[in-house]
């Protein structure tokens, strides 16, 4: 009896383990992604139009997005492709986010990064996009 109630278990977890979807990255979309920065970061709608294009153009809107090493060795992270100078601990222009949570399903923190980058850098967003050149964050 116990036996059967084994077997049975197994078999359950390995159907159910078949059913599961590949742990992935959330590829969401331009409203969710407007949604963070209006009602989450306080930004102005028009403006989050603009991360939410960039979202698209610098990762498909891809949450664990992992860009390829550039040049000078640095490596990109999530939705919108920040480089890694800016969450590798003890580095001087940290937005205060680690790498890790850039490739997280919850895009705040990346959104959070993102920010706080243009709020020092004044970045024009325009960079990504259709027609331009993408400037990986």
């Amino acid at each position: 009896m116990l036996q059967d109630v084994r077997k049975s278990f197994l078999v359950f977890f390995a159907l159910s383990s078949l059913l599961q979807e590949p742990v992935t990255g959330v590829v969401t979309d331009a409203c969710q992604v407007a949604n963070v920065f209006v009602n989450k970061l306080g930004v102005k709608r028009n403006v989050a139009a603009n991360w939410a294009c960039l979202a698209k153009y610098a990762s498909g809107f891809n949450t664990q997005a992992l860009g390829p090493t550039d040049k000078n060795g640095n490596d990109y992270f999530g939705i919108f492709q920040i480089n890694d100078k800016y969450c590798k601990k003890g580095t001087k222009m940290s937005c205060g986010v680690s790498c890790t949570e850039l490739v997280s399903n919850n895009i705040l923190p990346s959104a959070t990064c993102a920010l706080n980058i243009y709020q020092k850098k004044r970045m024009d967003l325009l960079v990504g996009l259709p027609g331009r050149t993408i400037v990986k964050i």
